[in-house]
């Protein structure tokens, strides 16, 4: 019987050290998640000079690989003709890397990776769907890199006016090393085309800034437009108001030709005039209040698309000085008569040279700071040609037709003349006696 107990008492003894044994490693693990809790998932970054060293930047998702590099001090797009990246996006996506931070840990077995869709993308065996983020020097070093998998959802609570709307992303999953976390970031700016790096303004002229615009069509036809007041419809120059009227719905259109002109894709630099339809181009030409000169050429269409090649200059053509008055260097200055008070004369003429002096230098001042932008632009998009959707362009051409109708003639209503005698109906009223047959 003592030896049953005895054996009944190891055995509890047993189980009793196994369970402590258990619950403390539970304990440190809980301790080691609690610690990882808030810390960069990207620990390299938190370096300056690391941050500093990345001279590359390649995402890889199964729609294909997107790549940015520093070439020559500039941020380009190697895939793309070295076209100029935005270094302001380029520069905020490396620092939302920088800040992420660990929000949750998880297990990261093979079923809950895929789940989470944090398996590389192109691989035949994983049938991967997610991306993956390198960040590499100038001589393909790797920095840091990353796979990025679905978005995380939290449903809005029902009492909340959106909770119609569903579930709403508030962070992402994401493979660092072998560590699968959440974060409260959604990346929201991760690239997935080339042109998400891009600045894809090509020109922004708002339409009432334009006072006139000249349209030459292909055939060398040329239709000139004005704008006769500040914010006034534009109308053909030789519009003849007695018997036509303007296609306000086309005259708009072309005025806004220059308004939010984005690009959708650019042209191969190494394709001449004639391949991109610039042999025989359709050119418009508009200038500003503040005499900037826009000039808009508008070639052919790349295969299987109805968008159109364009390509934009500009140019500052400053307005002459205001011309002194007439005579105004010939007045001779009166004598002074006794008891007049010649220092006040003397300052108010000083004065009045100082004012002219000061906005002499104003107007110098603004001039060369559009003479400045001009310049700028024609840096930006002058080497390039850029595809656009139609529609932007559709409205440009010269032919006066497009723009101009005939008016049509409106019917004269008669107006009964109160004042006119009544019509003779043939019959006899009683306030009138008829006349006697005999007298």
């Amino acid at each position: 019987m003592k030896g049953k107990n005895l054996l009944i008492l190891v055995v509890v003894a047993g189980v009793l050290v196994g369970l402590a044994v258990l619950t403390s490693r539970k304990q440190k693990r809980h301790a080691v998640v609690a610690t990882e809790i808030g810390k960069p998932v990207l620990a390299a970054l938190q370096d300056p000079d690391t941050l500093n060293s990345i001279e590359r930047i390649e995402v890889l998702s199964p729609g294909g690989t997107v790549t940015v590099a520093r070439v020559e001090g500039a941020w380009v797009a190697p895939r793309k003709y070295n076209y100029p990246a935005d270094f302001g996006k380029v520069r905020d996506f490396v620092r939302t890397l920088r800040d992420l931070e660990i929000g949750h840990t998880l297990k990261g077995g093979a079923a809950e990776r895929r789940e989470l869709e944090l398996l590389t993308p192109g691989g035949a065996a994983t049938n991967g769907i997610g991306t993956v983020v390198k960040l590499e020097t100038a001589a393909g070093e790797e920095v840091a890199s990353l796979l990025v998998g679905k978005e995380h959802e939290r449903a809005a609570p029902a009492d909340s006016p959106y909770a119609r709307y569903g579930a709403y992303p508030d962070g992402r999953y994401i493979l660092a090393g072998e560590k699968p976390v959440l974060v409260a970031d959604t990346l929201s700016a991760l690239p997935s085309d080339v042109k998400d790096w891009f600045d894809t303004t090509v020109v922004n002229v708002s339409s009432y800034d334009i006072t006139n615009i000249t349209v030459t069509g292909a055939n060398g036809t040329t239709l000139t437009f004005q704008r006769p007041e500040p914010g006034g419809d534009l109308v053909v120059a030789d519009l003849n108001e007695d018997t036509e009227e303007m296609e306000t719905a086309a005259a708009g259109g072309l005025a806004n030709a220059l308004s939010y002109l984005n690009f959708q894709d650019i042209a191969d630099p190494s394709l001449s005039d004639e391949a991109l339809g610039f042999d025989n181009p359709v050119r418009l030409v508009a200038r500003t209040r503040n005499n900037k000169v826009y000039t808009l050429t508008i070639g052919g269409s790349p295969e299987d698309s109805d968008n159109r090649y364009v390509r934009v200059s500009a140019a500052y053509e400053p307005p002459a000085e205001p011309a002194p008055a007439p005579g105004e260097d010939d007045v001779e200055t009166p004598e002074t008569e006794p008891g007049t008070n010649v220092t006040a004369a003397a300052t108010a003429d000083v004065e009045a040279e100082k004012a002219e002096d000061e906005a002499r230098k104003k107007r110098r001042e603004e001039q060369e700071k559009r003479a400045g932008e001009v310049e700028a632009l024609n840096e930006r998009v002058g080497p390039w040609t850029y595809v656009v959707n139609s529609y932007k362009v559709d409205d440009v051409t010269a032919d006066r037709s497009a723009f101009v109708k005939a008016k049509e003639e409106e019917e004269e209503e008669e107006v009964e003349d109160e004042d006119a005698p009544p019509a003779d109906t043939g019959t006899e009223t009683a306030d009138e006696p008829s006349e006697p047959i005999s007298e």
